[in-house]
């Protein structure tokens, strides 16, 4: 009995040996919300989206219709090639390209709610994901169909971390956020949720994650050339 004793206290030792302190949490700063929403419109105009890109998404599809893609995407600029990687967790050899212009909808700075455009209201300070955080209700000052509702302000880089929206499209309605992080020197979205919810009172969700930035110098022209459609075989 006493030896069993002895190798339960020294496991128990050797385990409290090996354990280490939960890490603490950052400070919350005290900074008055007039002074937070100042700095986060000068965070704002200073941002700057990355002039080449490549990155991946998945993108999942549930209610309506039930899809689960990933795609891996080269943009500069409004220029965009999206290869279509799997479908349904099957790969597609070859991924199926599409190449077009377009904005990039999920751009910061064009989603984020201005004091211009949207009356502010404080609501508290946080941590949030280990960061500290101010959070803020927004209010549009015109009707439209889709407006931001509130947003988590980062503490120390003073851009959103959390943009929450709803929206309404004929008889459906939504409500959805997109969240953000830094990415070397850039701000980009990392994953974006929504749920919609029809007339007749039938669900669809659908949910965007993005991954593995990378940041090229340049891209090469051909990445923009489109495919030429395959032949079709001669009767």
């Amino acid at each position: 009995m006493k030896a069993v004793r002895c190798g339960l206290l020294a496991l128990a030792w050797l385990t409290t040996l090996g354990a280490r302190p939960a890490p603490e949490p950052p400070p919350l700063p005290d900074v008055p919300p007039s002074l937070v929403l100042q700095r986060y419109e000068e965070a704002l105009a200073q941002i700057k989206p990355p002039p080449n890109v490549i990155f991946e998404y998945a993108v999942e599809q549930s209610g309506l219709r039930n899809l689960e893609q990933t795609h891996r995407v080269y943009r500069s600029g409004g220029r965009e090639r999206d290869e279509t990687l799997r479908v349904n967790g099957l790969p597609l050899k070859p991924p199926r390209v599409r190449v077009f212009q377009t904005p990039n909808h999920y751009d910061v700075t064009l989603l984020a709610p201005r004091p211009g455009d949207y009356t502010f209201s404080y609501t508290n300070r946080s941590i949030q994901g280990g960061r500290a955080v101010y959070t803020f209700r927004t209010e549009l000052q015109k009707v439209a169909s889709f407006a931001v509702t509130s947003i988590d302000v980062d503490a120390e880089h003073y851009l959103p971390l959390t943009v929450r929206f709803r929206s309404v499209n004929g008889g459906t309605k939504g409500n959805g956020h997109v969240t953000y992080a830094p990415e070397s020197k850039y701000w980009l979205p990392r994953e974006a949720s929504v749920e919609a919810r029809t007339a007749a009172g039938k669900v669809a969700r659908e949910r965007i994650t993005w991954s593995s930035f990378g940041f090229p110098e340049e891209l090469p022209p051909a990445t923009f050339v489109p495919p030429r459609p395959q032949e079709s075989p001669t009767p």
